[in-house]
């Protein structure tokens, strides 16, 4: 479990971030949401620790226990008649959170001066990591291990001369133990050696290799720039005043954005649906101009000459059309920009599905709409605990599919609250049984009602005594 320890972030004061799968931030504007959302999202950015720091950590680092021979969890039987049995090692992984928090204090300065173009003198800011699991190492050789923590997995195998994601079923070729040939490390030392910068990425963020993606304001307008000139903008070595924050969305974009299409699945069908739902047709690129295509039922326009609301759901779209929903990472700011109403409700659902399909998404808004529609979800999830019956009837009735249901356990909702001198506090608002309480915008709720109540009131006393005069003089 992450945590933030936010002693100063520009206004905010002595405020703490438990990050979920879905982490929600809201409150008025200009109270460092997006700062918290940057800060969470540096975390992807930390350096994996060099020659020296991984010396260090294998003098600290505690093995728990060993076994000669066994196998992965997930292997199923006909995988291990294939293959010879694995030797383990489990090992305590604490000994890196040290040098994880130093590393992120240090990096979180020049990391938004990068990404802001300007240097923020109030920041100080920790990283908390708790309930940190045992790792199991399985090995056959230091070039040949598979790395599992808390049911993921990653493996390094010089046979297919790549990382490999670890997928259940999929056949590992044995490989002979290499002797150390005159290195000093044993085979353990050699195996923890490769492993420790795999094992740090995933506490720092919860995956062996994550693909993130961030989502700033105003992002549509980028899309009116042809596809040459987007990617130019994302190389490095471009030295035009461009942002890192702009920067950051081209680069994790999946360009190229017309190219390699995922396998069909049934969750990519699922997602697919709903942005077309949200966006009323697709999107495609066309290499012979090099612009972004908006396609809908009335014809094709080039995405320049949408509107605001489709051109800052088009990387949205993009992001998902690529599947592989487990290891996306999704930072987006306010994803209710320019949509009606209707539409906002529909990208809770969508985000949420993203959620429930095992990817993390974080998020600011200002929309009691889309927190609403979460809140629906919320109250369907505890209503289909105590009735599955009742449950159904009603998703059925309103259109709700299974896969928007993520479980309450998985969200964190924050409160970016305004106090005295201009400082801000992040307060954790507990879900209940009926949802997230709407406190950010029930203050203005209630003045706009009073308001409404009162000029309704002001308005027809004015308009019957104007009656009243008109019919006296008439009647003289």
């Amino acid at each position: 479990m992450v945590k933030l320890k936010i002693k100063r972030l520009a206004q905010i004061e002595d405020s703490e971030i438990e990050v979920k799968p879905f982490t929600i931030f809201f409150g008025e504007s200009n109270t460092n949401k997006s700062y918290t959302l940057f800060a969470l999202y540096s975390l992807n950015m930390l350096k994996t620790p060099d020659s020296e720091e991984i010396e260090k950590i294998l003098k600290d680092i505690k093995i728990l226990s060993r076994e000669e021979s066994t196998y992965p969890p997930f292997y199923p039987k006909d995988v291990r008649e294939r293959i010879p049995p694995y030797r383990r090692i489990t090992v305590d992984a604490s000994s890196m959170i040290t040098l994880l928090k130093e590393n992120f204090r240090k990096n979180l300065p020049e990391f938004f001066k990068y990404l802001i173009s300007t240097s923020m003198d109030s920041l100080d800011v920790e990283l908390e990591i708790e309930e940190i699991p045992p790792v199991d190492i399985y090995y056959h050789s230091s070039q040949n291990f598979i790395i599992c923590i808390e049911n993921e997995a990653w493996g390094l195998q010089t046979i297919k001369a790549r990382i490999t994601p670890i997928v259940s079923g999929e056949e590992h070729l044995p490989v002979t133990e290499i002797p150390n040939a005159g290195n000093s490390k044993t085979i353990e030392e050699e195996i923890l050696y490769e492993a420790i910068p795999y094992i740090y990425r995933y506490l720092a963020t919860g995956d062996f290799y994550p693909r993130y993606h961030l989502l700033p304001p105003a992002r549509g307008s980028f899309f009116d720039i042809q596809f040459s000139l987007l990617k130019l903008l994302a190389e490095d070595t471009l030295k035009y005043p461009i942002t890192g924050l702009v920067r950051e969305f081209i680069k994790t974009l999946p360009l190229p954005l017309g190219g390699y299409e995922f396998p069909e699945s049934d969750e990519r069908k699922k997602i697919e649906k709903l942005l077309t739902d949200i966006s009323g047709g697709n999107f495609s690129y066309n290499r012979a101009t090099g612009q972004l295509i908006y396609s809908t039922p009335s014809g094709e326009i080039p995405l320049s000459a949408a509107s605001s609301s489709v051109k800052e759901l088009a990387p949205l779209y993009f992001i998902l059309k690529t599947g592989g929903f487990k290891e996306k990472k999704i930072f987006i700011e306010e994803p209710e920009a320019h949509l009606h109403p209707s539409l906002q409700i529909k990208v809770a659902y969508l985000l949420s599905s993203v959620v429930k399909m095992g990817g993390k998404v974080f998020l600011t808004t200002h929309s009691d709409y889309f927190v609403g529609a979460l809140n629906n979800l919320i109250k369907l999830w505890n209503i289909r605990k105590l009735n599955p019956e009742l449950a159904n009837s009603l998703m059925k009735k309103y259109d709700i599919k299974e896969e928007y249901l993520v479980s309450p356990q998985d969200i964190a909702v924050y409160l970016f609250k305004r106090c005295e001198n201009h400082r801000v506090k992040v307060e954790r608002i507990n879900i209940g049984r009926y949802g997230i309480p709407l406190v950010s915008f029930r203050d203005t709720f209630k003045t706009l009602a009073s308001m409404t109540e009162e000029l309704h009131y002001e308005l027809f006393n004015l308009e019957e005594s104007n009656i009243e005069s008109s019919e006296k003089r008439s009647k003289k």
